[in-house]
C-alpha cells in the first residue's frame, strides 16, 4: 500500500510538472490566460510543487492572467519559499519589506533576503548588501564589511549594481582596504557587462546616514527605484533653512513643503520631523550626499519627472 502512494505521489509529480511546461509554453507566447490556468490546473494535481506555487505568485504579483493581488502572491511565494526555492524567498523578502499584501516587517524582509543570499541569488545578495549599509548596527566598520562581502558575490556572478558598489568601496575604502586597481577593475567589469548586453551603466550611488533617524529614513529608500531612474541633482545646498545647520555634515536632507504652508524650504532631517510635510511628489524630495559632495535624489519623485517641484 505504501508503494501505491508513493507510486501515485511520482505520477501526480510528473503530470504537475508537465502542466508547469505548458503553462511557461503559454507565457512566452503571451497567451497569459492559458498560462494561469496550466499553473492553477498543475497546483491541483500537485499541491506542493515549488515551481507552480512560485509561477502562481508571479502571476497575482504582475497581473499575469489574473487580477493583480498581492496577498495571494505573497501567499504562494511563502509556500515556494518554504520549500527552499530562492527566487521566492527574494520576492517574498521584497514584499515583507515594503510592505505589498502583508504588514512591513523588516525583520522577516532580512531573514529571507539572507536566506536567498545564501543560496547564491545576485540579487538578493546585492539587496543584502545595500541593507547592510542602511541599518543601524555598530561597529559600522563591521556593518561595510558584511556589505562588501555581499557585493563581491554578487559582483563575481555578473551582477552590475554590484560591481559598481563594490567599486565604490573600494574607491572609499570602506568596509575593504582602499585600493583603486581594485575600484577600476570593477567598474571595468560593470562596462564591460553593460556593452554585452546593450544596457547603459547606472551611475553609483550611496546613502551615508550621519544619526539614528537618517538611518532609519535611508531604510525606507528603495535601491531598486534609485537604479532605475536617471540621476538628479540638487544644487548649491548649503544650510537648513529652519535651523540653519550646516547640511554638508549632513547624509542627508529634504527640500520639501512645510506643515500646514505652501512655503517649501531645505531642511534636515530633524527639522523634516517637526516642520516638514514628509517626502513625495507633493510634499518633498530627499537627497543623499555623495562621495563627491554631490546632493543625489533618492525619494520623493513625481510621476514622469525626476527633478523636485520648483519652490517658491
Amino acid at each position: 500500500m505504501e508503494t501505491d502512494f508513493r507510486q501515485n505521489d511520482l505520477e501526480a509529480d510528473r503530470d504537475a510538472e508537465e502542466w508547469f511546461r505548458k503553462g511557461m509554453v503559454f507565457h512566452d507566447k503571451e497567451s497569459l490566460e492559458q498560462a494561469y490556468a496550466c499553473f492553477r490546473h498543475g497546483i491541483e494535481i500537485s499541491p506542493n510543487h515549488s515551481m507552480l506555487q512560485f509561477a502562481l505568485g508571479q502571476a497575482f504579483d504582475l497581473g499575469i492572467g489574473v487580477e493583480k493581488d498581492d496577498s495571494q502572491a505573497v501567499e504562494w511565494y511563502q509556500k515556494s519559499a518554504e520549500q527552499g526555492l530562492i527566487g521566492a524567498m527574494f520576492f517574498l523578502a521584497q514584499k515583507y519589506e515594503f510592505g505589498q499584501g502583508i504588514q512591513s516587517d523588516p525583520e522577516q524582509a532580512m531573514r529571507w533576503y539572507r536566506n536567498a543570499a545564501e543560496g547564491g541569488l545576485p540579487e538578493a545578495q546585492f539587496a543584502l548588501g545595500e541593507h547592510c549599509l542602511c541599518d543601524e548596527v555598530e561597529p559600522l566598520t563591521k556593518h561595510w564589511e558584511e556589505a562588501a562581502s555581499w557585493f563581491r558575490k554578487a559582483a563575481e556572478q555578473g551582477h552590475s549594481n554590484a560591481q559598481l558598489r563594490l567599486a565604490g568601496m573600494y574607491e572609499d575604502g570602506l568596509g575593504i582596504p582602499k585600493d583603486l586597481g581594485a575600484a577600476g577593475y570593477w567598474f571595468c567589469k560593470a562596462v564591460d557587462g553593460a556593452q554585452e548586453t546593450g544596457k547603459g551603466v547606472p551611475a553609483p550611488w550611496s546613502i551615508k546616514p550621519e544619526d539614528a533617524f537618517e538611518k532609519w529614513i535611508a531604510s525606507q529608500v528603495s535601491p531598486q527605484e534609485v537604479n532605475a531612474r536617471e540621476p538628479a541633482y540638487s544644487d548649491g545646498v548649503e544650510e537648513c533653512g529652519i535651523c540653519g545647520c550646516n547640511l554638508n555634515y549632513r547624509g542627508l536632507y529634504v527640500n520639501g513643503r512645510l506643515r500646514g504652508d505652501l512655503m517649501w524650504s531645505n531642511m534636515c532631517t530633524e527639522c523634516l520631523k517637526g516642520a516638514g510635510e514628509g517626502i513625495g511628489c507633493d510634499k518633498g524630495q530627499l537627497y543623499a550626499r555623495q562621495p563627491n559632495g554631490d546632493w543625489r535624489l533618492v525619494a520623493g519623485w513625481c510621476p514622469e519627472q525626476d527633478e523636485r517641484p520648483p519652490s517658491d
